[in-house]
C-alpha cells in the first residue's frame, strides 16, 4: 500500500494524465457513449484519483457515439455521459451499421436524450440505414443546430425512410427538396455518400467544403447540378464522385469560379464546363460506373486529354498537386509529352495511373524515366515530394518487369542525398504504390519499398478497394482531425 502511495504516477500533474487519458480514449469508430465497460468508466474505476480526473474533465467526454444497444441502463449512461462534457462543443457519431447488440434498431429515448444535447453539437456523423436517415434528420431541424460545423451523412440506398424506434413513416421522392442542412447557417463542411439517387438536397451557402455524390442523368441534370455547387461562393474544396458518364460541354460557356482550390474526383469530361484560376489540387478519376447495356461514349474518351489541356489553358491555374487516375489521359503520349513539361515547375504532389490500353507499356516507362533524377537532369518535376503510382486490378498481371525496375530507380535517385545536393532539389517524402494485387506489391516491396521506408520514406501501401470504386474514401475522419494531423 505503502508503495503505491509514493508511486511515480502519483506525482503526474493532472494535465499530463488528461492527456495519456485522451489517447486512451476509444476512437469513434470503436467508442459507445452508452457502453458501461468503456474505456472512459473502466479507467475511472482504477483508483480515486484517477476517477476524480476522469469525471472532472469535460474534454474527455466530448465525442458522443450513439449505436443500437440492448443494455438496460443505457439511457442513464448516456446522461451521464452528456452531463460531463458540460457546455463544451461536441461530437456526435449515429452509427446504426456498428451493430453488437441483439437488436437492430436505434433505441428513441437514447435519440431524446441526444437531441437534447444539439445546441452543442459541432461535429456530426450519422451513419445510417435510409430506413432511419429521414426520420433523424426531421427531429434535428427544428432544433437549429447553431454551433454545427461539419455534418457528415452516410445512407443506404434503399429509398424509403421512417425510422422503426420513432414510428415515423416517410418515402424519398426525387426531385422533393429536402431543407436538411438550408438554415444550419454555421455548417462549413459537409459530406454526403450513398444517398438515394434523385434527391434534391438544399445547403447553405456558407459551406466552403464540399463532398457528395453527383448522378448524371442526362446534359440537363449535369448543367444543373453544377451551377447549384458553384454557386456557393466561398467554396475551396470540392470532392465528388460521379455516378454514370458525363457528357462534353452540357454549358454554352464554362462555369467561373474564383476561390475552389481543390477538386477531386472530377472525371476530365466535366472539365469543359469549369474555369477554375485558383486551382491547386486536383485529382481525376472515369465515372465510378456504367449502367447495365449503356455504350460507352468512345469520342468522349478519346478527347479526355484535350479536354484537360484545354481547361488548363483556359483557367489559367498553378497546380501544385495532379493525381491523375484515369487512363485515358496518362496513357496518351501527351500527357507525358506537353502537361507534365507544362506543370513541371509549379508540381509538388503527382500521381498517375498505369493501364495497358489505350497506349503500350512503354509509356508508363517514359514517365518513370522522365522523373527520374540522373547525373546529367533533374528531370521533370524536380520539386517533387509525393509520388503516386497506381494500376487498375484487371491489368496488375500485365505489368512488366521493366516498370518495376524504372519505379525503383526512380524511387532511389529522388531519395539520394547526392542527387538532390547535385540538382538542389528536395528528395522525395511519400510514395504512394496503389497496385491492386499482393504479388505485385510484394514483389516492388521487397526490391526497393523496405529499404528506402527504413532510410525514411513514408510508404502507403495499397488500399483495399480498386481505384474506380464508387466507395473511395474523401477525407479520414473529421475535418478537425486531418487539420490536427496536418499541422504536425
Amino acid at each position: 500500500m505503502y508503495r503505491a502511495t509514493i508511486a511515480p504516477i502519483r506525482r503526474m500533474p493532472p494535465e499530463i494524465m488528461v492527456d495519456v487519458f485522451q489517447y486512451c480514449v476509444s476512437p469513434p469508430t470503436e467508442d459507445s457513449a452508452c457502453d458501461p465497460d468503456g474505456m472512459r468508466w473502466t479507467l475511472a474505476r482504477v483508483c480515486n484519483l484517477w476517477n476524480r480526473i476522469i469525471h472532472d474533465t469535460p474534454v474527455l467526454w466530448t465525442t458522443i457515439v450513439v449505436i443500437p444497444t440492448d443494455t438496460p441502463n443505457a439511457a442513464s449512461i448516456l446522461e451521464g455521459h452528456i452531463r460531463r462534457a458540460c457546455n463544451l462543443p461536441l461530437f456526435v457519431v449515429i452509427d446504426e451499421y456498428r451493430n453488437t447488440a441483439k437488436t437492430t434498431l436505434l433505441n428513441a429515448h437514447l435519440l431524446a436524450i441526444l437531441f437534447a444535447s444539439s445546441p452543442q453539437w459541432q461535429l456530426l456523423h450519422i451513419s445510417l440505414s435510409s430506413a432511419c436517415v429521414l426520420d433523424v434528420m426531421s427531429h434535428l431541424l427544428p432544433c437549429g443546430l447553431p454551433a454545427l460545423e461539419e455534418a457528415v451523412i452516410h445512407s443506404g440506398s434503399d429509398g424509403t425512410l421512417g425510422c422503426p424506434g420513432c414510428g415515423a413513416d416517410d418515402t424519398m421522392q426525387q426531385g422533393k427538396a429536402y431543407q436538411w442542412f438550408e438554415n444550419f447557417t454555421g455548417l462549413r463542411r459537409l459530406h454526403l455518400q450513398s444517398l438515394p439517387h434523385g434527391l434534391d438536397l438544399r445547403w447553405p451557402l456558407s459551406i466552403d467544403h464540399l463532398s457528395n455524390w453527383v448522378v448524371i442523368n442526362d446534359k440537363r441534370s449535369q448543367s444543373d447540378n453544377l451551377q447549384r455547387i458553384l454557386n456557393i461562393e466561398n467554396l475551396e474544396e470540392w470532392h465528388v464522385m460521379i455516378l454514370f458518364p458525363p457528357v462534353r460541354h452540357s454549358l454554352q460557356t464554362p462555369l467561373l469560379h474564383t476561390k475552389l482550390r481543390i477538386l477531386r474526383g472530377i472525371t476530365p469530361v466535366l472539365l469543359c464546363d469549369l474555369t477554375l484560376p485558383s486551382l491547386e489540387q486536383l485529382t481525376f478519376r472515369p465515372p465510378s460506373h456504367l449502367p447495365d447495356g449503356d455504350p460507352v461514349d468512345e469520342d468522349a474518351h478519346k478527347s479526355c486529354w484535350e479536354d484537360f489541356a484545354n481547361f488548363l489553358s483556359r483557367s489559367k491555374c498553378r497546380l501544385t498537386q495532379l493525381v491523375a487516375l484515369d487512363a485515358n489521359i496518362t496513357m496518351d503520349p501527351r500527357f507525358l509529352a506537353q502537361t507534365i513539361q507544362q506543370l513541371s515547375d509549379s508540381l509538388v504532389e503527382f500521381g498517375f495511373c498505369i493501364d495497358r490500353a489505350p497506349a503500350p507499356m512503354s509509356i508508363a516507362t517514359n514517365i518513370l524515366q522522365a522523373l527520374t533524377h540522373t547525373s546529367k537532369s533533374a528531370g521533370l518535376l524536380p520539386d517533387l515530394l509525393a509520388l503516386v503510382v497506381a494500376l487498375h486490378e484487371d491489368v496488375v498481371h500485365w505489368v512488366d518487369n521493366d516498370i518495376l525496375v524504372e519505379l525503383g530507380v526512380l524511387l532511389k535517385s529522388r531519395r539520394s542525398k547526392e542527387m538532390a545536393a547535385t540538382w538542389q532539389v528536395p528528395a522525395l517524402r511519400e510514395v504512394t504504390v496503389n497496385f491492386q494485387d499482393a504479388n505485385c506489391y510484394q514483389s516492388i516491396w521487397l526490391r526497393y519499398l523496405r529499404k528506402l521506408s527504413a532510410e525514411g520514406l513514408r510508404v502507403i501501401p495499397p488500399t483495399r478497394r480498386a481505384i474506380q470504386s464508387a466507395n473511395v474514401p474523401y477525407w479520414a475522419g473529421s475535418w478537425r482531425d486531418r487539420q490536427r494531423e496536418l499541422s504536425h
